[in-house]
């Protein structure tokens, strides 16, 4: 039952009703892309914290797990019909095993809860700690309360060549929808909570200097594509906080993956993490170059 992911997107399922909204949102992007979708689900039998391999058990695992993937093939074929559909199991802790299949696909898209694994581990750690680990974007799907709503951008000074403009506006101009770009400055008064104001000058400059950033950042952008409808927003405040509020209007939101290296590979950055947990959309999680 298990196929070679080629590129394409990836999408994990887990049997829960979270994980079929990502099967159903995978098959329509893929149906948008013209691209193959492949349905993966996790076996962490023969994780260090499985039971003893028996046959009985590898007989159950084997029933569990196609199961699953019928499942799942099943709700893509219903939304997606002319989408080819490929299938795969993995063994292995859910949230690394599932990373690593993905680094040959295109993207990988996960529940933001559920089950994962035949040991019932919680997708909601194994899709942030996916989105931390994987080689290639990640959207983890939440409910949107405006599907059809613009794609929402965060954009930082951090972000090198902005790779999560290049995701945003290539996903609007596939699904007919506006951009907005969206960057959050370092706002003193908010941050203080001092009661008066700074000198008029100040305030003015930095309000400035984050409109002109915002403006350079997405220039070629409204270049490339001149019909999408491209607002620009700067607020003062907290990043993953003001991302959340512009998350409330939009169909998915775009955010930059960073972090450190460290022993267990890239660390999810703190606005992704947050967002990941509190948005009021799905939210795609993108590295990479980016450039134009």
């Amino acid at each position: 039952m298990s196929e070679t992911v080629t590129r394409g997107l990836l999408v994990g399922v887990d049997g829960s009703e979270q994980g079929l909204a990502a099967v159903e949102w995978a098959a329509a992007e893929a149906a948008a892309r013209n691209c193959r979708l492949t349905v993966c689900y996790v076996s962490d039998v023969g994780a260090p914290v499985a039971l003893p391999l028996t046959p009985e058990l590898l007989t159950s695992v084997d029933r569990h797990s196609g199961r699953i993937l019928a499942g799942g093939l099943a709700r893509a074929s219903r939304v997606a019909p002319d989408v080819s559909l490929g299938s795969c199991v993995v063994n292995g802790a859910p949230a690394a095993a599932l990373a690593q299949v993905g680094n040959d696909a295109d993207e990988i898209v996960v529940g933001h809860r559920g089950l994962g694994g035949f040991a019932h581990v919680l997708l909601g750690s194994v899709s942030g700690q996916v989105a931390a680990h994987a080689s290639v974007p990640v959207v983890v799907i939440r409910p949107a309360t405006k599907p059809d709503g613009p794609v929402v951008v965060g954009i930082d000074k951090a972000d090198g060549h902005h790779p999560s403009l290049r995701y945003a506006f290539e996903h609007a101009a596939r699904h007919g929808v506006g951009v907005q770009v969206v960057h959050a400055f370092h706002d003193p008064i908010a941050v203080t909570g001092l009661s008066y104001g700074l000198p008029e000058v100040d305030d003015g400059q930095v309000r400035q200097a984050a409109a002109d950033f915002v403006r350079d950042a997405t220039a070629p952008w409204r270049m490339r594509f001149p019909r999408l409808d491209i607002e620009e927003i700067t607020l003062g405040g907290a990043a993953a906080n003001t991302l959340v509020e512009c998350s409330l209007g939009a169909s998915l939101l775009v955010v930059g993956r960073r972090g450190v290296a460290g022993l267990m590979g890239l660390l999810l950055g703190s606005v992704a993490q947050s967002v990941i947990r509190h948005a009021h959309c799905p939210v795609a999680v993108v590295g990479g170059t980016g450039s134009l």
